[in-house]
């Protein structure tokens, strides 16, 4: 994709490189940072989903094997495991303005790298000047990122909280069943043998699901790129006549 990405630059006529959110430093962030962000929606987000997925499946079906009754409970209560994990994954406050914000502060501190003498030349006022340019234009991402830490952190304590409490819950409700059922030796032993693997379960995908990379910042960043990729260049130099 990096090289499909970087053959797409080459063919692009010079115009498309005069709009200012194409300078080099922002093409450098594309081809660098958001590249790997996609990867976070393509095999990173999926494994951690299927295993996930997976130890849950298995647990609950383990648990339906030991106790029927109990299987039911842990299948209706399961899915507030994963949404932890899945509104941390999916958090998006002003993504768009952060993105613009991050880009034009890559193309400014870019621009003023490669004409630092120019810069230098014209005395501290100039400097001065550039520097509070570049905080201003990391207002919004330094706001943004303020908000979605506080509402990340409760997703991720809830996250933590739930594994804990689906836990207790499961083996509150399979002592209510022996306790009312009357179960022997046997059946209770297989009954609490289904918490422990619910027990083990629950805590692998939870542990899974906290790991889930940003999908919201990976479907931005696939956008932006696959929009590169995709764009027709006005005059292409593998066009034939």
């Amino acid at each position: 994709m990096r090289i499909a990405l970087f053959e797409a630059f080459l063919h692009k006529q010079i115009g498309w490189f005069d709009n200012k959110n194409r300078a080099p430093g922002i093409l450098t962030n594309i081809i660098t940072e958001d590249i790997s962000a996609v990867n976070g929606l393509t095999t990173e987000s999926l494994a951690i989903a299927v295993e996930a997925g997976l130890g849950l499946f298995f647990s609950c079906l383990i648990c339906f094997i030991f106790s029927w009754q109990l299987g039911f409970v842990v299948t209706f209560t399961s899915p507030f495991m994963v949404l932890g994990g899945l509104g941390m994954s999916k958090l998006q406050f002003n993504q768009k303005a952060v993105d613009d914000s991050y880009k034009q502060a890559n193309a400014l501190l870019n621009d003023l790298i490669m004409n630092y003498r120019t810069v230098i030349a014209f005395g501290q006022k100039n400097v001065d000047s550039m520097l509070d340019r570049y905080n201003k234009l990391l207002v919004i991402p330094h706001q943004t990122n303020i908000k979605r830490a506080h509402i990340s952190g409760l997703f991720f304590g809830y996250s933590q909280a739930i594994r804990f409490v689906f836990i207790g819950f499961v083996f509150f409700v399979a002592a209510l069943f022996v306790q009312k059922y009357n179960y022997d030796q046997e059946q209770t032993q297989k009954t609490f043998t289904g918490c422990y693997v619910v027990f083990v379960g629950a805590i692998g995908s939870g542990v899974s699901i906290s790991q889930m990379p940003s999908i919201s910042k990976a479907k931005q960043a696939a956008k932006t790129v696959f929009g590169i990729i995709e764009e027709k260049s006005k005059i292409d130099p593998k066009q034939k006549g």
